[in-house]
Order: structure tokens, then sequence, then C-alpha cells
């Protein structure tokens, strides 16, 4: 009895994987419009620094961290920001050198815990990955940057990729929604620059820019790799970065990134303009801006001034996706390499405890400005809110045996929409009708939850085997997964 039952898992497994091939396509075919990537906003923090000083790193304990990280999205979503940059630098980041091994698999656990916050809280996540801390490359690998396990590196990096996927296979305990963008590195052209031209020339950017998305790919062929952000392609004057991209390029380098990235510390508009012009010529691909300005070298109305022209322009040009860095303004001593760039961010902190910890800040201008443009910009961007607010994420678990959790999300405003009707069904493999779910829009709470214990609208157990559940809006748009029943 036993073996036949493992034998009948067998086959419904290589069945249901054989269907969610041909679904897949059919379902990506009909539903291309539908993908949680906030198409629909631009707007995104990016996060580069950890919400503590460097000097409690040591001292505070890992609750006491994620505390201090969880408050700061609660800020990242109090702006309305659609999407988070997540550094290989900071606390519990996507980074090979620091990562922990055991019987062949990497543990994520510590970055779970980040991911599950920010997608708790409907916030889209960018993951830079990459073989050392990227903005503490040479510090961790003083022998050169290729110093380390390509292969193993490979491996660790189709195993992130496969933890949030969302397939339902080896997938993040409470995953809410995939993470579908990989950024390689940052910087490669900085860190080249202060290398001393012997420091990650192109041709080693290039090794790991092409492992990494082979990796990613493999591991999820609808994920996006975007190419470490650029830097010195223009401006204060130095372009030294546009000779770095072009023998990147000679070697084959857009072949293996599907998004350009580049940070812009500059306040001018035709520099801005000249370099995502020179950007479309050399690449013709779709580009993500980290922006940064100091505030503390002009007043807050100015400063809110130079992000609403730097918003205005990106809307216009090739960039789809910009960012401000950081969501706090950092404490960084005046004279400290980088310190203008600490005063960039949406708030101000006002006061500070002992540790230099911020204990009370407030919303700058630009602040305001980017929390209006974001909410706006979920209505006005590329297309109907609609479309791109709804999202249906896979069931979890997936393959289930008892109770499976369906849950599903309706991002953007909802007092600027209409939601005449909202329907989620199960339907067997013939079509047939299994179960339905009377729902109702939550204008509280961004991600709704659906339990299926395995019976049919009568209450009857269905059998094992595979089976589609829909979620429809308004009798128009719709979208449609898989799921496995194994009793």
């Amino acid at each position: 009895m036993l073996k036949e039952k493992k034998q009948l898992t067998v086959i419904y497994f290589v069945a249901f994987l054989f269907v969610v091939i041909i679904m897949t396509g059919i379902t990506n075919a009909q539903n291309e419009e539908f993908s949680y990537d906030d198409e629909s906003s631009i707007l995104g923090i990016s996060g580069a620094k950890n919400p503590f000083p460097p000097n409690l790193m040591l001292t505070l304990t890992e609750a006491e961290k994620i505390e201090r990280i969880y408050k700061k999205f609660d800020l990242v979503k109090d702006v309305n920001a659609h999407w988070y940059r997540m550094y290989t630098d900071v606390y519990a980041g996507f980074n090979f050198h620091r990562a922990k091994k055991s019987e062949g698999k990497y543990d994520f656990s510590l970055c779970d815990k980040i991911v599950k916050a920010l997608q708790e809280r409907g916030i889209s996540i960018i993951v830079m990955i990459g073989p050392w801390r990227s903005n503490f490359t040479q510090e961790d690998s003083p022998g050169g940057y290729l110093v380390f396990d390509l292969d193993e590196y490979k491996e660790y990096v189709k195993q992130a990729v496969e933890r949030y996927d969302g397939d339902g296979f080896n997938d993040m305990p409470g995953l809410i929604f995939p993470i579908n963008h990989w950024e390689v590195d940052s910087e490669p052209d900085v860190h080249y620059r202060y290398g001393e031209g012997t420091f990650e020339p192109p041709e080693e950017y290039f090794t790991v820019l092409k492992a990494t998305y082979e990796s990613v790919k493999k591991a999820n062929p609808m994920a996006n790799v975007i190419i470490g952000a650029f830097t010195l392609l223009g401006q204060n004057e130095n372009k030294e970065g546009r000779e770095y991209l072009e023998n990147l390029l000679d070697l084959g380098a857009k072949d293996y990134f599907d998004y350009f990235n580049i940070h812009y510390f500059h306040f001018s508009i035709p520099i801005y303009e000249d370099i995502l012009e020179y950007i479309e010529e050399k690449v013709n691909k779709l580009v993500w801006v980290e922006w940064s300005f100091p505030s503390v070298i002009v007043d807050e109305e100015k400063h809110a001034e130079m992000f609403e022209e730097i918003y205005s322009t990106s809307k216009e040009k090739v960039v789809k996706k910009l960012a401000v860095f950081e969501i706090v303004d950092v404490n960084v001593p005046v004279g400290e390499f980088g310190w203008e760039f600490a005063s960039s961010s949406l708030y101000a902190c006002d006061e500070q405890n002992e540790f230099g910890e911020c204990t009370k800040m407030h919303l700058k201008k630009i602040g305001e400005s980017y929390k209006e443009l974001a909410s706006n910009s979920s209505i006005e961007e590329i297309s109907s809110i609609i479309p791109n607010g709804l999202q249906l994420n896979q069931n979890y678990p997936n393959p289930f045996t008892q109770k499976t959790v369906i849950s599903y999300s309706l991002f953007g405003n909802q007092d600027d929409y209409t939601i005449n009707n909202l329907r989620l069904t199960i339907y067997d493999l013939t079509g047939r009708l299994v179960k339905s779910f009377p729902l109702t829009p939550n204008s509280q709470s961004l991600i709704t939850t659906v339990e299926w214990d395995g019976r049919d609208n009568s209450g009857k157990d269905v059998g094992s085997g595979i089976y589609f559940y829909k979620l429809k809006v308004n009798d128009k748009f719709s979208q449609t997964k898989q799921i496995l029943f194994l009793k």
C-alpha cells in the first residue's frame, strides 16, 4: 500500500511539472501585464546603510538589530515607497563572502527575516548579490576581485534565487511573492578607479556578471538581472566609467543583463540627460537610477526641487526605476569620506542617543515631495492600476496534504479605483468548478490570505491531483496558478 502511494505521488508530481511548464507559458502569454514588480511606480529606496551605528554591530543582539531594521522598513512604507534596493553591505545582505553553508545548503534564515518584513509591508525587493560587500570589496579581498571559488559562488546564487522565486519548490517558508530582480555587485567602475587600474578590471567583472546571470536564469528564467550601478559616466566631469563600460560591452556583456543601473550623485539636469542618452545609445536597455545629492549644501526647499526635476526628467527618458539614497540621514562626521551623501535621504535626524542612534527625526521637504509623487505615480504611470496592482501569489505549501494558503495583493490607493467584483475560484483539470471563495477588498491590508483544506463547495474531500486557482477582478482582469494536492 505504501509503495503504491509513493508511486502515485511520483506520477502526480511528474504530471504536475508537465502541466506547470505548459500552463506557465499560457499564463504568461495571457497575463503578461501582471507582475509584482510595481511597474506602475518608479520610486524606491536604496538601502545602503544599517539603521544602527557600526560601533553597535558587535554589541546588539540579533533580535535588537532586526527590531531596528523593522522600524526602518516602517518608514519606507510610510513614504509610499514601492521597492527597496538591498545592498550586500548591510546586515543580513546577500553576500557570498559571509555566507554560511552546512551539508551543501546555504543558510538564508537571516535574509528570510528581512524579505518577510519587507513583503509584509507590501514592498518589492531588488537584491544586490555578489562575491563581496560592494562598498568594501577591496577590504574583503585585498588579493584580487576573483579570489574565490567561482563554481561555489554560482551555487550560492542559484540557491538564493531558487529560495525566493515563488515556484513552490524549496521556497522560503512564508514567501508572499517572488523576488524577480537581482543586481550584480555595485560600482565596478569605481572599484577599478580606486584600485589604480588593477583591481576588478572589466574582464573580471564580466566573469562575475556572466556567472551570476547564468545562475539566476537557471534557477528562475523569469527573473531579471541588473548590471551593478555605474557611477563615473559623466558627473563631475569624470567619464572614466564610459571606457570601462565599453570594454565590458566589447566582451559581450550586453547579453548578460536585462537592466542597466547607475548612481547619479549630482543636480545638473543637462549632465543627467547626457548620461541617459549615452546609455540609450550604447546599451539600449531600460535604466535604474539611484539619485543622491547632499541637503547640507542647499536648503530643504532647493533639495526638494532638485529631486522633483530629476523625477520629471526620469519619467521622460528611459528610466524604469528611481531611488533616493537611504530613508534617514546617517550621522557621519563632516570631512569623513562620503559624508555629504549621508544627508541625501528623506528624513533628517534631529536627536541622537549616546550611541549615535537617531531618536527623533522629521520628514524633510524632499520626503514630502517623494511621498506625494510615490502615492500619485501608482495611478498615473504606464497603465491602469488594476492589472499592475493585482498579484496572485503561489500557494504555500505546494504540494500540500492537508491545508494550503493562497494569498493575493491589491496595490495602490483603492480610493482611486472601484472593484465591483472580486472572486477566487479553484478548478480541476477538466475545468470543473471545485471551490469558490467570497472575497471583499480590504483597503487596510495589502496582503489577503485564503486557506483551502482540499474540500469542494459541498464540503466533500477532493481527490489527489492537479488543480488551478484563479483570481478575477471586475470580470476583466485575472491570474491563474497551479496547486498539487496529495492525500
